[in-house]
C-alpha cells in the first residue's frame, strides 16, 4: 500500500513533474522545423554554402533550413520520408545546380507532392567561359539520374567567390518573385551579401598574388579557385567522388609531381590511406582544405570557411622570405 506524499513534498512532485513537462514540450517543438506562415515562408536548401547565401539574403522574412541533414553533402544524400514532408511544406528549394544534386525538378514535385514548389538553381545563368567542363567517361548515379557523357562541368563552383556573388543576386530575384512585399529588403541584403563576397574575393587576391608552389588534390573540388587565383594546380588524385585511380594512373601521377615539382597534396576532411601513402612515397606535404559541402550552419559559415581555406593556401603556397 503506497502512503501519500507530505503537502510541501507532494507540491515540489507536481513542480517537478510540470517542469519535465515544459522541457520535453519545447524540445518537440525546437527539434521539428517550424512551419510555413504566410507572412514567413519556408524556403529549403540543399548544402551550407547556398544555405549561408539564402539566410542572409532571406533576413528574417523567410524560414530558411537546409533540406539535407547534418554532416551529409548532395552526393550522398537520400530521401526519407520526412525529407519529403519538408519539402512538400517548403515554398521554395534551392539547388547548386551543375548537376551537383542531380535531381529533376519533376521528380522532386512528383515525390514531395507539391506542383507549386519553386526549385531554382543558384548556379543558373553562369556564362559557358565560367565554367570548367572535365571529360567523364564513367558513370555517375546522382540521386534519381544516373547518366554518362563525355564532357560535364565541375559544380563546385562556390569556391570562386566572384561565382557566388552571381549565386547571390538569382537567390535574391527568386526570394523576390517569391515574396515581391519584400523584394526591397531581398535586393539591399543582396547588395550587402555581394560586398561581402567581393572582399573575400580582394584577400584571397592579395594573399595569394605570390603563390608559386605548384599542388595537387585528391579530389576535383578546387579548380574553380585555382583558376580564379592563378594557382598551380597540377592534378587530381580521384577523378570522381567514388572513383579510386589505378597502378597507371597512381604511375602517372608520381611522373607529373616530378616534373611539375609539386610540393603539396590537399585533402578535404580525414584523409584516407591512400592519400597518406602517396604523400609519404612522393614526399609531399599534406594539407586540408575544405570543400565546405558540409559543416555548422550560420550566415556566415562560407565566408568563414573560405578564409580558413585562404590561411592553409597561405601558408602552403607561398614561399618564405627566406627560399630562393
Amino acid at each position: 500500500m503506497s502512503h501519500p506524499l507530505p503537502r510541501p513534498q507532494r507540491l515540489a512532485s507536481i513542480a517537478l513533474a510540470l517542469a519535465f513537462g515544459l522541457l520535453a514540450s519545447f524540445s518537440a517543438h525546437a527539434a521539428s522545423p517550424e512551419p510555413a506562415t504566410k507572412d514567413r515562408p519556408i524556403v529549403l536548401t540543399s548544402f551550407l554554402p547556398i544555405y549561408s547565401l539564402a539566410v542572409a539574403i532571406a533576413g528574417d522574412h523567410a524560414q530558411v533550413q537546409n533540406w539535407l541533414p547534418q554532416g551529409v553533402d548532395p552526393h550522398d544524400f537520400q530521401f526519407s520520408p520526412r525529407d519529403l514532408r519538408r519539402l512538400g511544406a517548403a515554398s521554395m528549394l534551392v539547388i547548386g545546380g551543375l548537376g551537383l544534386e542531380g535531381w529533376s525538378d519533376a521528380k522532386l514535385r512528383q515525390l514531395s507532392a507539391n506542383p507549386n514548389l519553386r526549385i531554382v538553381e543558384a548556379a543558373a545563368g553562369l556564362p559557358k567561359e565560367a565554367l570548367i567542363l572535365e571529360p567523364c567517361g564513367h558513370d555517375h548515379d546522382h540521386g534519381d539520374t544516373p547518366h554518362n557523357h563525355a564532357d560535364t562541368p565541375n559544380p563546385h563552383f562556390w569556391l570562386d567567390p566572384l561565382l557566388m556573388a552571381h549565386a547571390a543576386t538569382n537567390i535574391a530575384r527568386a526570394l523576390q518573385q517569391l515574396d515581391p512585399g519584400h523584394a526591397e529588403d531581398y535586393e539591399r541584403n543582396a547588395a550587402a551579401t555581394a560586398a561581402s563576397l567581393h572582399a573575400l574575393h580582394r584577400d584571397y587576391s592579395q594573399r595569394l598574388a605570390h603563390a608559386s608552389t605548384a599542388f595537387i588534390t585528391y579530389h576535383g573540388a578546387f579548380p574553380y579557385l585555382a583558376r580564379r587565383y592563378g594557382l598551380r594546380l597540377a592534378g587530381v588524385v580521384e577523378a570522381g567522388p567514388t572513383d579510386q585511380p589505378s597502378a597507371r594512373q597512381l604511375s602517372e601521377l608520381g611522373r607529373l609531381v616530378r616534373s611539375e615539382k609539386v610540393k603539396v597534396l590537399f585533402m578535404d576532411g580525414e584523409p584516407p590511406r591512400l592519400a597518406r601513402r602517396i604523400a609519404s612515397d612522393l614526399r609531399l606535404q599534406l594539407n586540408s582544405l575544405e570543400t565546405l559541402e558540409t559543416g555548422d550552419f550560420g550566415p556566415k559559415a562560407y565566408e568563414d570557411g573560405m578564409r580558413r581555406n585562404l590561411e592553409i593556401l597561405s601558408k602552403a603556397l607561398t614561399p618564405s622570405p627566406q627560399q630562393p
